[in-house]
């Protein structure tokens, strides 16, 4: 109760921490260069690229180097995806799908409509395998191969594996 009805007392000022801190940042001046260099590293002139689906197919010998440049300065005067240009340059789209499977580690299949599970088929509505370009092939325990030609959609794998609730297989196919 004594705290309660107590008067109350004006706080006290804050300690002046200054002076404390200039103590104990003195001996570590020393220090200070090696970990600024830690940190904040030199740039360099070089800037890091990801490998997109023109490096794959100049790896697998279908494009040359001076192609794949040239391809990357239109990319960047124009505006479109490496998809398109390469499109128009004469890459068939079976060959851009393959290398689309490499670049994102699946493998790519040719499909026949036997290949087709119809049990994994009934796993998705029609119109959703439709509007998302997926196909369900087939269904062995908790997993479901499913087939697509966008392998960079992963909203729609997650959103399978979310209605399914099952292990995704994905495959590249056209």
């Amino acid at each position: 109760m004594k705290r309660l009805f107590s008067k109350k007392t004006d706080p006290a000022p804050p300690p002046n921490y200054g002076a404390a801190l200039e103590d104990l940042t003195a001996g570590q001046t020393e220090l200070a260069p090696g970990l600024r260099n830690l940190y904040s590293p030199q740039q360099t002139a070089v800037k890091a690229r990801l490998r997109d689906v023109a490096d794959i197919l100049a790896d697998e010998g279908l494009l040359t180097a001076e192609k794949v440049a040239e391809l990357r300065d239109e990319r960047r005067q124009s505006g479109q995806t490496v998809e398109k240009l390469l499109a128009k340059s004469g890459i068939s789209h079976e060959q851009l799908l393959q290398a689309k499977a490499k670049l994102y580690g699946y493998a790519f299949r040719r499909l026949v409509p036997e290949d087709v599970d119809k049990k994994a088929f009934a796993k998705l509505d029609l119109k959703y395998i439709r509007s998302n370009m997926l196909l369900p092939i087939a269904v062995s325990d908790k997993t479901l191969t499913l087939g697509t030609c966008d392998p960079a959609n992963v909203f729609a794998i997650d959103d399978v594996k979310r209605q399914t609730g099952m292990t995704i297989d994905l495959v590249v196919c056209l």
